[in-house]
């Protein structure tokens, strides 16, 4: 019973710092606060950049002083960013905002994943992390698609509604962040816990030393990235395809229920593949954009983007667990904000470049590089595994 509440804590915690009426319609919210595309994309750049500097250092906190200390003070950060959101009456108190919001993601990121699984292993119940992982992931989005079916009417209200909403919400995740169950973490050092330097050297040095870790690394940040790169120009798709405005909520409702779904059943799935799960992945990824580049028409774009987001559903429960297999306790949350580091740095080089290309030659075309550009690294990928594994053998 115990085991379960806590399940239950954090898969409202996760909700409640990830599915949020703010995401609705924030550009939206800028706008009616008379900022212009070039300011709201410096925010986005802002946002990439202060990530980008905390993210390690972020899981290294949560590493050294606690998970759940990092989650709750991550949602806190995130709660008071929102206050300057509302209060915001010039471009600097956006900017301050963002970057707030920003530094207490790092703050949830890779500490959630490894405060889940390291709670788990600690109740021998490891072997089930993919399952409840993608149940946890569902739940997030079922209550993002209805976040995102509601929060349009309630913005027409009052534009400040949605962010009040917001704020009540990461307010209460940082108070379920504090009523998890502590869990120990395993140290392998004799001397007892790291330093909070020893942390960050000592991650980078186990992904290094580490070939499987490594290449899986390469492999799940270009995977990931690309899903959210795809998933970043969908409306931009739909847009250039005429969908009427009223429609997008309805789409990305639908969306979002199918991959939910799809995490939901992602272990099921996922054995299916036995070992060969990373190859089917790519696979049906590299299918999905480009055939996107070639078929021109919205009646067969739909049912390739439900497609999509089943491929979505499954790959991040799925990743997140073969990651999780090979990294040790003591340095998991480090390691993880490593991962997401790297994919930060990849998607921030990787989309103003596809912003250009469908500017300049259309969204068919911007699918069709990144079908190519995917298929690429990941041969890349293959064969420097490949030829590192090879050393290893002539060595032994």
């Amino acid at each position: 019973m115990r085991i379960e509440r806590n399940i239950m804590k954090f898969t409202m915690y996760s909700v409640f710092t990830k599915a949020l009426f703010m995401d609705a319609i924030i550009t939206l919210y800028l706008f009616a606060h008379g900022l212009n595309v070039t300011q709201i994309m410096f925010l986005e750049t802002f946002s990439a950049l202060t990530i980008t500097f905390f993210e390690v250092p972020g899981g290294a906190v949560a590493d050294k002083f606690g998970r759940k200390y990092s989650l709750f003070f991550g949602a806190f950060l995130q709660a008071i960013a929102v206050i300057f959101l509302i209060i915001g009456q010039n471009y600097l108190f956006f900017v301050a905002g963002i970057v707030i919001f920003s530094i207490g993601a790092t703050f949830i990121s890779g500490a959630d994943n490894a405060y889940l699984y390291d709670f788990l292993n600690e109740n021998n119940m490891r072997d089930k992390f993919q399952q409840i992982d993608g149940s946890i992931r569902s739940w997030i989005l079922y209550s993002m698609a209805i976040i995102y079916l509601t929060a349009g009417f309630i913005y027409t209200k009052s534009i400040y509604y949605p962010l009040y909403l917001t704020f009540i919400f990461l307010i209460f995740a940082s108070l379920l962040a504090l009523s998890l169950t502590n869990i120990n973490i395993d140290t392998k050092k004799p001397e007892g816990k790291l330093s909070y330097s020893q942390i960050i050297k000592e991650s980078g040095k186990f992904i290094f030393k580490n070939t499987d870790i490594l290449f899986l690394f390469l492999f799940s940040s270009v995977v990931l990235s690309f899903i959210y790169l795809a998933r970043g120009i969908e409306q931009t798709y739909l847009y250039f395809n005429k969908v009427p405005p009223q429609y997008f909520g309805v789409l990305v409702c639908i969306f979002n229920l199918i991959t939910g779904f799809f995490s939901r059943k992602s272990r099921r799935v996922t054995d299916l593949f036995k070992n060969e799960g990373q190859l089917y992945i790519s696979i049906a990824l590299f299918l999905f954009l480009i055939l996107m580049s070639q078929i021109k028409s919205l009646y067969f774009g739909l049912p390739l983007l439900l497609a999509f987001h089943a491929i979505r559903g499954i790959s991040s429960p799925y990743i997140f667990r073969r990651l999780n297999e090979y990294i040790i306790s003591e340095i998991r949350a480090t390691i993880l904000s490593f991962h997401n580091l790297l994919m930060g740095l990849f998607i921030a080089a990787f989309a103003p470049l596809l912003g250009f290309l469908t500017d300049r030659w259309g969204i068919y075309f911007t699918y069709l590089v990144m079908s190519l550009s995917f298929l690429c690294l990941i041969a890349v990928i293959s064969l420097l595994k490949a030829k590192k594994l090879k050393e290893t053998d002539i060595k032994i």
